[in-house]
């Protein structure tokens, strides 16, 4: 996550690409929902990696704790919330699934 953190640093245009689309994939052009959507799914391969190593004990509670708090981010989003809906759930399949679901759930009963 680190390298995708340094990603949208060296690139502001990006940072601004995924802070907008967070906000609301309707906003978006068809260009900028194509970049946004390759964003939220290369977050989502990082998450379900780190979920899967989780399960197999590779990581530690402490690690899974940083790599959940990030995907707690982008569930409390509008725009990743659309993306998972329209798109994003058609990739992901099982527990990572589930855990997406369940933490858009929870991120939606606390507003």
């Amino acid at each position: 996550m680190v390298s995708y953190g340094d990603l949208l640093i060296s690139s502001p245009e990006l940072n601004e690409l995924m802070i907008n689309g967070r906000k609301g994939i309707d906003t978006l052009s068809k260009s900028e929902y194509l970049q946004f959507s390759n964003l939220a799914l290369k977050a989502c391969w990082y998450l379900s990696d780190g979920l899967f190593m989780y399960q197999m004990k590779s990581i530690s509670e402490d690690d899974w704790h940083e790599l959940r708090t990030i995907a707690v981010y982008w569930c409390m989003s509008k725009g990743f919330q659309e993306w998972w809906t329209t798109l994003g759930r058609l990739n992901f399949t099982g527990k990572f699934a589930a855990f997406i679901d369940h933490e858009i759930e929870l991120a939606n009963s606390s507003k």
